[in-house]
């Protein structure tokens, strides 16, 4: 990431970085704090059906899908 963002320059390509790792640590922090309300240990398929219903499962699915495909094509 840093060589794709060399041409903005140093501070702007930094800026993305810290951008990036803040969303990253927010989406994180979030994600343990909904594992830790529930008792028993679960995916996230079924935090997706337990939390957002069965409309937020199909599409946790869908992104999980779409995930492996991207990393088996790159």
């Amino acid at each position: 990431l840093p060589l794709a963002t060399c041409l903005a320059g140093f501070l702007p390509a930094s800026l993305l970085l810290i951008v990036a790792y803040l969303f990253m640590l927010g989406s994180g922090l979030l994600l343990v704090e909904v594992y830790l309300y529930f008792d028993d240990h679960i995916s996230f398929g079924t935090m997706a059906k337990r939390t957002l219903g069965p409309i937020g499962e199909t599409l946790c699915w869908f992104l999980f899908l779409f995930l492996f495909y991207s990393l088996l094509i790159a």
